[in-house]
């Protein structure tokens, strides 16, 4: 009776936990700040991303006008055993890495895709940057015969803001700031102009650099309605 008894006095406290943060919302899934499409592509799990949503009209004036930012997004495509998250289940994991800053008269990307090969691209136009991040971005994460249809699957997705040290502006030579070859006009417009929109920036997000982090939008193997052949 005792060990009974000490079996549901400890099992009710779960209850209650659990159904407080399900009230919260903790435990459902929530928008994800990028569109995504998951589907089974050649027999594996695949997934591309599109990351245009992100890149608000301040944050592209804010690159246009030359500012020097440090913009990392990661994303990564997780499996889990139970309802929540398992951070111990790191094998069937796919992640995607993009990171811009603005090296000598060009932008540069770096795009490290689940294999850890790095593509190194750079480009004169920031428009041609911001084509190129629209684009979807695929992960093949595995074979499907790894995946059973009952494991739950999750995102972690983190972006990152800042505006460049002096050390690595030192390293990446001229950049963007009034650089006869910029776009637009910040050379017309200065330093303060591109002070100001850091500013107004960092007042919509009412922090210095900028963070943003998701995790959560959990959904099943046997959920997913799109198969490629």
């Amino acid at each position: 009776m005792y060990f009974k008894a000490a079996k549901a006095n400890g099992f009710l406290p779960a209850v209650i936990i659990f159904l407080i943060l399900t009230a919260a919302g903790s435990l459902h899934a929530e928008k994800p700040p990028f569109e995504y499409n998951i589907f089974i592509y050649q027999g594996r799990l695949s997934a591309d991303f599109n990351f245009e949503r992100l890149f608000t009209d301040e944050l592209v004036e804010s690159i246009k006008a030359g500012l020097p930012l440090h913009l990392e997004l990661s994303v990564h495509l997780k499996k889990s055993h139970v309802f929540w998250f398992d951070p111990t289940l790191g094998k069937y994991e796919c992640s995607a890495n993009i990171e811009y800053k603005p090296f000598g008269a060009r932008f540069g990307i770096a795009i490290t895709d689940f294999e850890y090969n790095v593509v190194r691209q750079s480009f004169k136009h920031f428009n041609d940057l911001l084509e190129k991040l629209n684009e979807a971005l695929l992960l093949m994460c595995g074979k499907t015969a790894d995946y059973d249809p009952d494991d739950n699957l999750y995102f972690e997705f983190k972006m990152e803001l800042r505006r460049l040290t002096a050390e690595e502006i030192a390293n990446a030579g001229k950049w963007y700031s009034g650089h006869k070859d910029s776009e637009t006009d910040s050379f017309k417009k200065g330093a303060n102009f591109q002070q100001k929109i850091f500013e107004q920036l960092v007042d919509i997000t009412g922090m210095g650099p900028i963070t943003h982090q998701f995790s959560g939008y959990i959904f099943k193997l046997v959920d997913l309605k799109q198969v490629r052949p």
